[in-house]
């Protein structure tokens, strides 16, 4: 389902930056 790989790229994104803050 697109709307499951649009949540797996969100959260890779919002990890990305959790990280780069951390």
């Amino acid at each position: 389902c697109i709307c499951h790989l649009l949540k797996l790229g969100v959260n890779s994104l919002l990890e990305n930056n959790l990280g780069l803050i951390s």
